[in-house]
């Protein structure tokens, strides 16, 4: 399905690779409507008590009214955190800097008003500031 509507494939994340995180998210965005045509399949929740217990969560989850803007709030959370990261990808760079970009991210998260709640901007504040 995604070859016919020329979308990118599904990218997992890696543990060590932060990028993968942010790709992982947008392929699950781009492919969103396929994943929900493949979930709200009827004969989707099939198979043995464990099996139809998981897809019936994941069918769940998938079928949230919320489930589009969530991913949407998370892929901009990883990309102000990847503003501040990825200064810190090269050797040159300084540790001191760190601070100053840690100090960062609340101001960024604060910018989200048009995406975030005021109770996630500051949790989202509150853990960047620990």
């Amino acid at each position: 399905m995604q070859q016919v509507v020329k979308t990118i494939a599904l990218a997992q994340p890696a543990p060590t690779c932060w990028g993968t995180m942010q790709k992982c998210f947008q392929s699950v965005l781009d492919s969103e409507h396929i994943i929900y045509t493949i979930v709200g399949e009827r004969n989707f929740v099939v198979g043995m008590p464990k099996l139809k217990e998981e897809r019936q969560r994941l069918k769940d989850i998938v079928a949230k009214d919320d489930f589009v803007s969530n991913f949407r709030k998370a892929l901009k959370i990883l990309e102000a955190i990847d503003e501040e990261t990825v200064k810190f990808q090269s050797d040159a760079v300084p540790v001191s800097e760190v601070v100053t970009a840690i100090n960062q991210l609340p101001v960024k998260f604060a910018e989200m008003i048009d995406i975030l709640t005021s109770a996630e901007t500051k949790y989202l504040q509150e853990l960047a500031a620990t």
